[in-house]
């Protein structure tokens, strides 16, 4: 997958936040919800995502532990696409 559709994908998903986490849902291809989270871990210098799609089991899910939010946002955004996620 080429960068430019990644960054096409940041820009129409509807990332909210609170102090320590982002959150996103989309639509894939298939009609299901995916949830995308960002969550910052306690040491605060990383980074955990986590993608899954409603209606499938833990071993389904992608997950990632990364050095920056940016990082995650985009991991956690190239795993749901391959579910054709859709914003």
């Amino acid at each position: 997958m080429s960068s430019s559709r990644r960054l096409q994908r940041v820009e129409e998903l509807d990332w909210r936040s609170d102090e320590t986490s982002l959150f996103a849902t989309a639509t894939s291809i298939d009609g299901r919800t995916v949830y995308l989270t960002v969550e910052r871990k306690p040491d605060g210098d990383r980074w955990d995502w986590l993608v899954w799609r409603e209606g499938d089991g833990a071993d389904m899910a992608g997950f990632g532990d990364v050095p920056s939010d940016l990082v995650a946002v985009g991991q956690a955004e190239d795993a749901a696409g391959e579910w054709g996620v859709r914003a």
